[in-house]
Parts: C-alpha cells; sequence; structure tokens
C-alpha cells in the first residue's frame, strides 16, 4: 500500500511541471537554444494545430496542408480553412511537414493554395448557378495547369462543395 500511495504522490508532483498547450492562443517553448511554437488553426477541424520552428524555418502543418492531394472536407469550415493555410506561408524558403504526402517547400505550399481556391471558385459558381453540392462536385475538375492531384474518394468535392454551400448558405 506504502509503494502505492509513494507513487501516486509522484506522479501529483510531477504534474506540478507539467506544462499546457493553450487551445486559444500561440504557446512557446524553449528546447534549449530552440523555440517551437504549437499554434491553434482550426479549420480542417476544430483541433488543428501547426507546430512552428524560425530556425530552420519549418512547420509541421497537421492535416491543414495535404501535399499533391485534395483535403476531406467532411468536418472543415472552408474559410477558416483557407485563412489558416495562409496563415502558414513564410515571405523566406520553408520546409512545410504536410498532415498527408511529401514533405513541402513554397512551390508546393503555393500550388496547395492554388487548388483550395479553385475548388471554392468552382463551389461559389456552382452554388450561384443553383446545382446541387453533389451534382457540381462530380462534375468539378481541377485546371490541368495545377497538376495531378490524388483524390482518395470520388466523394471528396462533393463534400468540399457541401462545407462551402453550408458557409454560403
Amino acid at each position: 500500500m506504502l509503494e502505492k500511495n509513494g507513487a501516486n504522490a509522484e506522479r501529483a508532483a510531477a504534474l506540478n511541471d507539467v506544462v499546457l498547450i493553450n487551445a486559444d492562443a500561440p504557446s512557446t517553448f524553449d528546447l534549449g537554444g530552440r523555440t517551437v511554437r504549437f499554434v491553434p488553426r482550426a479549420g480542417h477541424t476544430a483541433s488543428d494545430v501547426s507546430i512552428e520552428l524560425d530556425d530552420p524555418s519549418l512547420i509541421f502543418c497537421g492535416d491543414l496542408v495535404w501535399n499533391g492531394m485534395v483535403p476531406n472536407y467532411v468536418d472543415a469550415v472552408p474559410t477558416q480553412l483557407a485563412k489558416s493555410v495562409a496563415a502558414l506561408r513564410r515571405t523566406r524558403a520553408t520546409t512545410y511537414v504536410p498532415g498527408h504526402g511529401a514533405v513541402a517547400h513554397e512551390a508546393d505550399f503555393d500550388r496547395y493554395v492554388a487548388m483550395l481556391q479553385e475548388i471554392e471558385k468552382g463551389a461559389r459558381a456552382a452554388k450561384a448557378a443553383g446545382k446541387t453540392a453533389a451534382d457540381a462536385g462530380k462534375d468539378f475538375k481541377l485546371p490541368a495547369s495545377l497538376g495531378e492531384w490524388t483524390l482518395f474518394s470520388p466523394a471528396f468535392f462533393e463534400r468540399a462543395f457541401g462545407a462551402w454551400y453550408k458557409e454560403l448558405a
């Protein structure tokens, strides 16, 4: 019984040193000369977060960025996704580690942003034309100028349009 109580006391004492990440504002940590920021960024889901370093310029993007892949909008808020993704873009050479796909750099990142913009443009035009999200999603094609994109499900464009329609309502 003593050992168990001693272990519990050690666990309780360890909690005194725990640093929690703030869910509403960036949290900054010094890891012995390297600063790391955990930044809450909703968009793909309500609980997205990026992990950012300045030196080297490196961002772990989580599911906000899918390199070469069309993201799943099932829980997305499209305007927030676009805003959060735009906030990740740096003006200097940066390595972006996406939630899905290969490590990305500026050109890959910019191509991803252009793809998100094309989906928005397509959704807005389809809604204005009175198409259903299902029909618009089935008919939608990304411009060839954006290159090849992996689409894990034919329903991904329909989901994207549905998310946009929900916001545009």
